[in-house]
């Protein structure tokens, strides 16, 4: 996300900070930094990079778009915003997995620029409140960006009225299936994933985070083959050296 001065003052003067803003004004006007290492300078960047005052900034810059990701529809779907620094987590809550992703795109129209490739979108499946779909087309669950309670589900059917070959069939939109992708205004096609990762956990679908442990079997077992490579016992470091780079 890159973050705007101009909306920046915008939303301090929303969240009752006006007094503030001449000040923040002035921090954050006709100053840059430089990055200087041993036998190295930097090019110039335009923001405040290191100074205690930029998390507090960020931080007055991110609050309306969180709170602004949180919408209720009037069928009782709603999405809710959570954010951490600058990841930043939309649910959406529904009976039809269409009905979310409507909810989602809604949700993302709002005045701040995302990084496209950070975009992540999973279907969560309640295997423990709901039956095994027959026809996986016609089935409802939930959508959400990166979190969901349980859900809820219905089916679309038609009636045949007897001694006809008249069907009734229901006015609400199809339910759509759990491949449903994500469009947004700027014409980015955001498509879902069987795990997706925040903060460090890996969500899968079901939520039984079976992702998440190989994962972190995985690196796990990375990290001690890297280990052992230094730690031979007639060549390698020693015992205490070990327990320091452990």
């Amino acid at each position: 996300m890159s973050l705007s001065y101009t909306r920046l003052l915008h939303n301090m003067q929303r969240l009752g900070l006006s007094q503030l803003v001449p000040w923040t004004s002035s921090f954050l006007s006709d100053r840059c930094t430089r990055i200087k290492l041993p036998g190295y300078i930097s090019d110039t960047f335009q923001h405040q990079l290191g100074s205690p005052i930029s998390p507090i900034l960020f931080l007055l810059f991110n609050t309306p778009l969180v709170q602004g990701c949180s919408l209720h529809g009037v069928d009782g779907a709603r999405t809710s915003g959570f954010g951490w620094v600058n990841d930043i987590a939309i649910t959406a809550m529904s009976d039809t997995y269409r009905r979310n992703v409507e909810m989602l795109q809604a949700a993302l129209g709002h005045a701040a620029k995302f990084t496209p490739d950070k975009f992540e979108l999973i279907h969560f499946t309640n295997l423990s409140t709901i039956d095994p779909p027959s026809d996986p087309q016609n089935h409802s669950q939930t959508t959400a960006v990166v979190v969901t309670p349980k859900v809820k589900h219905s089916r679309v059917w038609t009636i045949q009225i007897e001694g006809s070959d008249v069907y009734d069939v229901p006015t609400e939109p199809p339910p759509g299936t759990d491949r449903l992708p994500v469009h947004t205004a700027s014409g980015l096609v955001i498509k879902p994933a069987t795990s997706a990762k925040h903060l460090g956990i890996w969500l899968d679908k079901q939520l039984n985070f079976d992702t998440h442990r190989t994962e972190l079997v995985g690196k796990a077992t990375g990290s001690l083959e890297a280990l052992r490579g230094i730690s031979g016992s007639t060549w390698g470091a020693s015992l205490t050296a070990m327990r320091m780079v452990y």
